[in-house]
């Protein structure tokens, strides 16, 4: 349940984003990318996908998240959750070492 102040905020977003649909930047390629964002309650929601523009404004607008999120990767499947390798959860220490060289260093997971 949302509490009175998050009520009160919420709606300030909401006019917000229904008055300053102008304002607001539409990505590359908006259809593979992933969008998450934080509701009000807190709780974050993840693996979205937004076709259009309109998706977009109409998202934002009905939503009135507190936070948005957009990966800066491209995806055939945004929507669809990922499950990191270990190469990529340390993706710092493949600058220095290969991933299969990675994995035999960290061991068998």
């Amino acid at each position: 349940m949302i509490s009175k102040t998050n009520y009160v905020l919420k709606n300030i977003f909401q006019k917000y984003y229904s008055n300053n649909t102008v304002n607001i930047e539409i990505p590359k390629l908006i259809a593979n990318r992933e969008f998450g964002y934080v509701p009000f309650d807190g709780k974050m929601v993840r693996h979205l996908s937004l076709k259009t523009h309109e998706e977009l404004i109409d998202f934002l607008i009905r939503e009135s998240p507190l936070a948005v999120y957009m990966s800066n990767a491209y995806y055939n499947f945004p929507t669809k959750p990922r499950i990191f390798s270990i190469c990529e959860a340390v993706g710092f220490f493949l600058s220095v070492v290969d991933c299969t060289n990675s994995l035999i260093l960290l061991g068998n997971f």
